[in-house]
């Protein structure tokens, strides 16, 4: 519920970009020649004079493989906005809180050196403020001109909320939030009935949108 942020190098598990192809690469495989193959494993490595250190040799069919003349990798980092004003009225706002996360987080990308090739974000005000604070800490040079991207954007759990308890009143979870209506922990737990609720299409409504609806906008911003 954020953005995504750019730079080069990648490990791994993390996705690549390939000539500006973003591509994942699994664990325990590796980019040669374009293409995603499966890494030499440790039963591949046996003893042998081969000039390799400690006198192990490949035995992998891999080894032979030409190794490419140049790759493009991007690492991929995913930030979360900061702290929301959870009890405010306009929940789309940074709390104070939030405010200094979002400076630490980009005083530590720049304490590592860090810098960026490119940023996406949601649409949302806090995805913004939380942009914000990060380039106050790093340094606006360092981060390029966002791209938006609503797709990115949290579900309307606000509004999701009130609609579950519509459909289930007496349940001792929704009747404990209203005792309380501040304790954190008490809407947290309807919430949870209220996403079970929700992705298993039992909430008849109105709402902003449907499971399906939001899954569908969440992988079209993800490919």
């Amino acid at each position: 519920h954020g953005g995504l942020l750019f730079r080069g190098a990648s490990r791994a598990g993390h996705p690549t970009r390939d000539e500006g192809r973003l591509v994942r690469v699994r664990r325990g495989h590796t980019l040669e020649n374009r293409a995603v193959r499966p890494a030499p494993r440790a039963s591949d490595v046996t003893g042998g004079r081969s000039g390799l250190p400690g006198g192990l040799r490949l035995t992998s069919p891999l080894a032979a493989m030409p190794l490419p003349e140049k790759l493009f990798l991007a690492e991929v980092f995913l930030v979360r906005h900061a702290q929301a004003s959870f009890h405010a009225e306009d929940y789309d706002c940074l709390s104070s809180l939030g405010e200094q996360q979002s400076l630490w987080l980009g005083e530590h990308f720049a304490e590592r050196g860090i810098g960026f090739d490119a940023c996406v974000t949601g649409s949302l005000r806090r995805h913004h403020q939380t942009l914000a604070g990060i380039r106050r800490g790093l340094a606006a040079a360092d981060i390029p001109e966002a791209v938006p991207l609503p797709g990115l954007d949290e579900y309307e759990f606000r509004s999701l909320v009130p609609a579950f308890e519509a459909t289930a009143p007496d349940h001792p979870l929704v009747r404990a939030r209203h005792a309380d209506p501040r304790d954190k922990s008490a809407y947290y737990r309807v919430m949870r009935l209220t996403l079970l609720a929700w992705s298993g299409d039992r909430i008849p409504g109105p709402i902003p949108e449907s499971w399906q609806q939001f899954r569908a906008r969440v992988d079209a911003a993800a490919n």
